[in-house]
C-alpha cells in the first residue's frame, strides 16, 4: 500500500507543476499539511494500543487484522489529505519560503506526509514486535538462529528503506533530471526521455546500494545458484545477501537490463531454508527474469493509464462543457483529473491482478525446474515448492490463508502447487493463464498508443501569430 501512496504523492507535484490539477492559495493547505498527520497518528497509537492490550490478553489474531487495517487507513488518510492540503496551497507556501530550487521544494512538499507514515509504522511497532516474539518459539523449536528484533528506529528506517525509497529514488532522478534540462537546456526537450531510461537501468544498482545488501560469498550455495541462471540463460550482475532488519525471509529480482539485474536472498532465508528449498525460492526468481515479468508489469501500467485516462476524459469533458454549462478550459481540466483518478484506480487494481497471476507462473517454473527434466511436475518439486511456501509464512509469523495484494495466499498458492503435480510440465494452467493475461497487456498497449496518436492530432496546433494590418 505504501508503495502506491508514494507514488501518488509524487504524481500529484507532478500534476499540479504542469498545470493539470488546480491549486489556491489558502491557509487551510498549510494546516492539512503540517496537522492532519499529527492527529492522524495520534488517533491511530490510541487504536493500536488498545488493540495491543487486547492482543495480550486474549492473542485473538483478529487483534492483528484490525491493526493492518488501522495502519493502511492511516496511511491512505494521510495520502488525500495531504494531496488536498497540496491544492489548497500547501506547494504555494513551500515555495514562496523555499524557492524552486530542483528537488528542494518537492522535498519539503511531501515530508509532512513522509513523516506521518513513518510515524504509523512508529506506533505499529509494538504490535509488531509482539508477533516477532511468538515466531521465536517457533524458531526456537526448529533450532533456527534468532537474531536480536531492532529498534524502534531501526524498524522505521528499515520500512523507510523498503517501501518508501524504492519509489522515491528512481523517481527523484527523472523529476531532477527533467528539472536540469528545463533550466539548463530547454531547447534539447530529447534528453528528458533518454533520462528516463537511464534512471530505469540504473535504479536497481542504486537500490541495492540504498538497500542493506552486500555480495554472496564464494562457495558452494553461490556457485549452485549461478549453475541455475546460466542453465535457464538468466544473465545477472550479481547474487547478493540481503540484510533485512526485520528477519524477512524473501527474495527478490531487481532490474530489466541483464548486466544491472540483481537476485536478492535475505540473511533469514539463506539461514533458515533448507537446500531443496532454497533452490526452489531461487528458481522462482528466475521465473520472474525468464518470463520477463517486469517488463509486462510496466508494459500493462502504461498502457492501462494512458488508455483508461483518455477513455475516461474526453466523455467528461464533454459532459462538463455541454451538460453544466463549464467553460472549454475547466472542462478539459476537469475531465483529465477525472480520466487520471479513474486510470489510478483501474491501474492499481490491475497491478495486483497481474502480480499474482505473475507469481502462479513463477512458482509453476520453479516446480518445472526442480522436477528435472521430467515430462510431468513430480511429488518431490511440489513437496520443495509449497514447503518454501510453508517454512516462509512460519518463520515470519503470517497465516497461511492472509491475503496479499501482490502474491495472493500462501495456502492458495499451496493449492495450486499441489494440483499441478501430474501435470504435463510444458502445459500448466499458471502458463495459460498468464498466456491470456499477456495477449490483453498486448491490446491494451496497443489501444493506448492508438488513443494516444488521436488525442495528439486532436490537439489545436498554435497558429503563427500575424502582423496587424
Amino acid at each position: 500500500m505504501v508503495p502506491f501512496a508514494i507514488i501518488v504523492l509524487a504524481a500529484s507535484v507532478a500534476l499540479l507543476d504542469n498545470g493539470v490539477l488546480a491549486s489556491q492559495r489558502t491557509l487551510f493547505g498549510p494546516v492539512i499539511a503540517l496537522g492532519g498527520p499529527i492527529v492522524i497518528v495520534a488517533c491511530l497509537h490510541g487504536v493500536l494500543t488498545i488493540l495491543g492490550s487486547w492482543l495480550d490478553r486474549r492473542g485473538h489474531r483478529a487483534a492483528v487484522i484490525w491493526a493492518d487495517r488501522a495502519v493502511t487507513a492511516s496511511v491512505v488518510l494521510i495520502t488525500v489529505g495531504h494531496v488536498g492540503a497540496m491544492m489548497l496551497g500547501w506547494m504555494h507556501a513551500v515555495r514562496a519560503l523555499a524557492g524552486d530550487l530542483v528537488l528542494v521544494d518537492e522535498a519539503v512538499v511531501l515530508a509532512p506526509a513522509l513523516v506521518g507514515i513513518a510515524a504509523c509504522w512508529g506506533a505499529y511497532y509494538s504490535i509488531d514486535r509482539r508477533l516477532r516474539e511468538g515466531v521465536m518459539v517457533t524458531r526456537l523449536d526448529r533450532g533456527d538462529p534468532v537474531p536480536d528484533f531492532p529498534s524502534v528506529g531501526g524498524y522505521v528506517v528499515d520500512r523507510l528503506r523498503h517501501q518508501v525509497l524504492i519509489v522515491l529514488v528512481p523517481i527523484g532522478l527523472v523529476a531532477g533530471w527533467a528539472e536540469v534540462i528545463e533550466r539548463v537546456a530547454p531547447d534539447w526537450g530529447w534528453l528528458e526521455p533518454l533520462g528516463v531510461v537511464v534512471v530505469v537501468a540504473l535504479t536497481p544498482w542504486v537500490l541495492v546500494r540504498v538497500w542493506r545488501t552486500e555480495p554472496l560469498g564464494d562457495g558452494p550455495l553461490r556457485r549452485s545458484l549461478l549453475d541455475m541462471c546460466r542453465t535457464h540463460r538468466v544473465r545477472v550482475a550479481d547474487l547478493r545477501i540481503w540484510r533485512a532488519h526485520d528477519h524477512m525471509i524473501n527474495g527478490a529480482l531487481l532490474g530489466l537490463v541483464p548486466r544491472l539485474r540483481y537476485i536478492l536472498l535475505t540473511d533469514a532465508l539463506i539461514e533458515t531454508l533448507p537446500d531443496a528449498e532454497m533452490r526452489a525460492v531461487m528458481a522462482h526468481e528466475i521465473g520472474h527474469a525468464r518470463r520477463r515479468h517486469i517488463p509486462w508489469l510496466v508494459a500493462s501500467m502504461i498502457g492501462i493509464l494512458i488508455s483508461v485516462t483518455v477513455a475516461i476524459a474526453w466523455p467528461a469533458q464533454a459532459l462538463l462543457i455541454h451538460e453544466f454549462g463549464a467553460v472549454p478550459e475547466a472542462g478539459e481540466q476537469w475531465g483529465a483529473i477525472v480520466g487520471l483518478l479513474v486510470a489510478g484506480g483501474v491501474a492499481f487494481v490491475c497491478f495486483g491482478y497481474i502480480s499474482r497471476r505473475f507469481e502462479w507462473q513463477a512458482d509453476a517454473f520453479a516446480l518445472q525446474h526442480l522436477s528435472l527434466g521430467q515430462p510431468v511436475i513430480t511429488a518431490g518439486a511440489g513437496v520443495a515448492m509449497a514447503g518454501a511456501l510453508g517454512t516462509v509464512a512460519a518463520c515470519s509469523g503470517l497465516r497461511v490463508e492472509r491475503f496479499n495484494f501482490r502474491h495472493g495466499s500462501i495456502a492458495d498458492r499451496q493449492r495450486r502447487i499441489a494440483a499441478a503435480v501430474g501435470l504435463p510440465a510444458s502445459a500448466l494452467p499458471a502458463d495459460r493463464t498468464v498466456g491470456r493475461v499477456k495477449a490483453l497487456i498486448a491490446a491494451t498497449v496497443v489501444l493506448a498508443a492508438i488513443l494516444f496518436v488521436a488525442t495528439w492530432a486532436a490537439s489545436p496546433t498554435p497558429s503563427p501569430d500575424l502582423p496587424s494590418p
